[in-house]
């Protein structure tokens, strides 16, 4: 978790520092919300959903980020600028063409678009990317937390026995009004064990409100945070993991640091400001989002069902025609949806708005705050299927989560894993971008219905070992977390 003017939410106070004032210990737990600088969707100050919701992605932009599962190889930083190898992933897509309402991918342009966005993003993965020796690491780290008793295993709530929760942040989170905090000191790592029990006369956190928002909103618990200073290495955990033992699993909590270290380059493009970054943009709908045949026509019923004029199947008359049932089952019969291509390629660090870069090291020199979670998907003969968790975004207010990445680290013996991420759409936007009674090309294009629910299912991704994303707290994901197993 991190975040970029609001209040560091509590975990251990500091060493040697004067009375703890932080939401929860010292103030209501609702303070400085009026302050934050990031987004959240949770956040009425920011306009909640509806402000930050979505202008529409549509369809075949989203299959655009998919068909990058034909360069997702080994080495494809460097394959990437292979003209051979780019020619033979022209070819793979020529076969694997993917199909929609008539429109066809990749077509040239989208390849070719592709391809430059690969080949922008190399040079950032050989900067960023989770090296394959760290997913080693991990899944042997991950084995004392594995390897428990039956008894012991904590299987997530509603998963059928499918998802094995290795590390959450809800066993043992912060209970307001019971959970003890010590006011002017810092628990550090190294000797976190010698605290347990110390002063334990030392007041509770308190879930006092400065406002008018009830429990409903704000819950008794909180998912406790691990302080996290960032470094010229990377990063340093500066406290305990809530529940992995700081000594006998602390070869896990250097793993965990190196990830975090890994991610936060990725966390600060994600929360930066850009300009407009949408591959293709819909400007305008209606009539101009289908064309016909060439050379077809449509005969205009005379009076008494006798032949009559012969028209273009396009709009534009004066009569009244266009709108007989006849007419309107004759073109849904025969129009072509019309294909949009994405815009000229601009790189990446043109589309960025240095006035709202966010630099986690400069501007936060204190730190950052992670909350971890480790899961496991257990398929069998008897179970070979998991459909995904509920979508949802990360934590809630308490925990004012600004980002969430999530990496998959191990995959064995499965088909490849989707991952997929939903962003509300801005109705009331998008419903100006159509003629009057013409939105059905628009519809195609985002993957909606009129006066349908403004959240469409987006295309998914396939995800294999070693992948990585991140996502603002403006999406949903099934299940999104700080980290995950394939």
């Amino acid at each position: 978790m991190a975040s970029e003017e609001a209040p560091i939410r509590p975990s251990q106070p500091s060493e040697a520092a004067p009375a703890l004032r932080l939401p929860g210990p010292g103030l209501p737990v609702d303070s400085g919300l009026e302050d934050m600088a990031l987004p959240s969707a949770l956040v009425s100050q920011w306009g909640g959903l509806e402000y930050w919701a979505s202008q529409g992605v549509t369809l075949r932009e989203q299959l655009m980020a998919a068909f990058s599962d034909i360069a997702d190889k080994p080495e494809r930083e460097r394959k990437v600028f292979d003209q051979a190898i780019v020619a033979k992933w022209r070819a793979e897509s020529d076969v694997e063409l993917e199909h929609l309402d008539g429109d066809v991918l990749p077509s040239q342009k989208v390849f070719d678009f592709c391809i430059q966005e690969f080949r922008d993003k190399a040079a950032i993965y050989k900067d960023t990317g989770v090296v394959d020796i760290l997913d080693g690491e991990l899944t042997i780290g991950v084995k004392v937390l594995e390897d428990v008793p039956d008894r012991l295993k904590d299987w997530h709530p509603r998963s059928d026995n499918l998802v094995l929760d290795l590390l959450h942040p809800s066993l043992f989170p912060v209970a307001y009004g019971l959970t003890r905090y010590l006011p002017d000191e810092k628990v550090p790592l190294d000797r976190c064990l010698e605290y347990i029990g110390r002063d334990t006369s030392v007041d509770s956190i308190k879930a006092a409100r400065s406002g008018s928002n009830g429990p409903f909103e704000w819950g008794s618990f909180q998912w406790l945070p691990t302080d996290v200073k960032l470094t010229g290495a990377g990063a340093e955990l500066q406290g305990y993991v809530n529940n992995p033992h700081p000594e006998k699993h602390r070869a896990l909590y250097k793993i965990l640091e190196n990830v975090v270290g890994a991610t936060v380059p990725v966390w600060e493009e994600t929360m930066s400001g850009f300009n407009e970054r949408r591959r293709i943009k819909i400007a305008n709908s209606g009539g101009e989002g289908w064309t016909y045949p060439k050379g077809l026509r449509y005969r205009i019923p005379g009076p008494g069902g006798r032949p009559g004029r012969v028209e273009d199947g396009g709009w534009g008359d004066r009569d009244n025609f266009r709108w007989d049932y006849e007419f309107d089952d004759w073109t849904r019969e025969h129009r072509i949806l019309i294909s949009r291509e994405p815009r000229e390629y601009t790189p990446q660090p043109e589309l960025r708005d240095p006035e709202k870069r966010v630099d986690f090291k400069s501007k936060h020199p204190e730190g950052l705050q992670a909350i971890f979670k480790l899961a496991n998907i257990h398929l069998t003969p008897e179970k070979p299927e998991y459909g995904g968790g509920s979508w949802d975004v990360e934590g809630g207010f308490n925990e004012m989560i600004c980002a969430s990445a999530i990496y998959y680290y191990d995959q064995e013996d499965v088909t490849d894993s989707h991952l997929a991420f939903g962003q509300a759409l801005d109705h009331e936007e998008i419903t100006m971008i159509p003629k009057q009674a013409e939105h059905q090309a628009l519809e195609v294009y985002l993957g909606v219905q009129q006066d349908g629910p403004a959240d469409p299912e987006p295309a998914p991704r396939a995800d294999a070992r070693g992948a990585a994303a991140c996502v603002p707290e403006l999406s949903a994901a099934p299940g999104a977390a700080v980290l995950s197993t394939g």
